[in-house]
């Protein structure tokens, strides 16, 4: 295991103050690095990701508590990702015990992080069922709100369908065939909405609780910053990613047992470069 002097932690305010906006190119830069790091060490890269990846479905798959305890357990599992690439990034050697570093790690505030991502999962699940519900009771009563509603929904889908027709005059009307009900197209988009802010405040949490020192709010908090000030290199980096998936499955998915190390290696460059150094870990 990697011997790497501890950080004390750091105030709130001074990380999300040190939390830097960068232009759009950077996705693309994290990508790239992703890349090099991999490079660097790749058998012990692809091994990580494996390790990591089958141990998270196993967890996943325990009958009855699976879905709770994957939840409570997943940011000890991604801090592990972090922790792994710092030491390599520190000492040069990728350490595979390093994976489970967050179980060692500032465990009770990395249990609670999971419960509060567990938490928001309920919230957003209830928002969007509930709004779910009120827009099924507006469609079925009717009215001008609901009939507003619909004519969008139409012209997006007509608008998709003539794209994928090449313009052909005779786009069919999928709103009025579609086998799901126009409410629970709503609800789903709704939802996907509703867990966005939640996605963005687990992105690097994990990873300012065991570098940083925060606690489990200030480091959802920090993290929500962090890809909100973010969202364009981000917009670059899925992009980026979503390329490298496509020619992974193009290799008859051999290239796919690659990507999945990269993008632990790419998503560890892209904090730094978030917060403009190599991080310490925290006592």
């Amino acid at each position: 295991m990697n011997t790497i002097t501890p950080n004390p932690g750091t105030p709130y305010s001074q990380v999300v103050q040190s939390l830097r906006a960068l232009p759009f190119g950077n996705g693309f830069l994290w990508v790239k690095s992703g890349w090099a790091f991999f490079k660097l060490s790749p058998g012990k890269a692809i091994l990580s990701a494996l390790i990591l990846t089958l141990t998270s479905l196993f967890i996943a798959f325990i009958p009855g508590i699976g879905f709770f305890t994957s939840t409570l357990l997943a940011p000890c599992l991604t801090a592990g990702a972090f922790l792994i690439w710092q030491g390599f990034q520190k000492t040069g050697v990728l350490e595979l015990e390093d994976l489970f570093g967050g179980f060692r790690n500032r465990l009770e505030t990395l249990l609670i992080l999971g419960f509060l991502n567990l938490v928001g999962m309920v919230v957003v699940l209830i928002l969007t069922l509930a709004l779910g519900g009120l827009f099924g009771l507006l469609f079925s009563a009717g009215g001008e709100a609901a009939l507003d509603l619909k004519a969008v929904l139409e012209t997006l889908i007509q608008n998709l369908a003539h794209e994928i027709t090449q313009g052909g005059e005779e786009a069919p009307s999928l709103l009025s065939q579609f086998p799901i009900p126009q409410w629970i197209l709503l609800m789903v988009l709704n939802g996907l909405g509703l867990a966005v802010p939640l996605i963005m405040a687990q992105a690097f949490s994990p990873a300012l609780v065991v570098f940083e020192g925060l606690t489990a709010w200030e480091a959802m908090k920090a993290s929500f910053w962090a890809c909100y000030r973010n969202i364009w290199p981000f917009l670059a980096y899925s992009i980026g990613l979503t390329g490298l998936y496509l020619l992974g499955a193009l290799t008859l998915g051999l290239g796919l047992l690659l990507v999945p190390a990269i993008q632990m290696a790419a998503t560890y460059y892209s904090y730094t470069d978030i917060l403009g150094k190599v991080p310490e870990r925290s006592t």
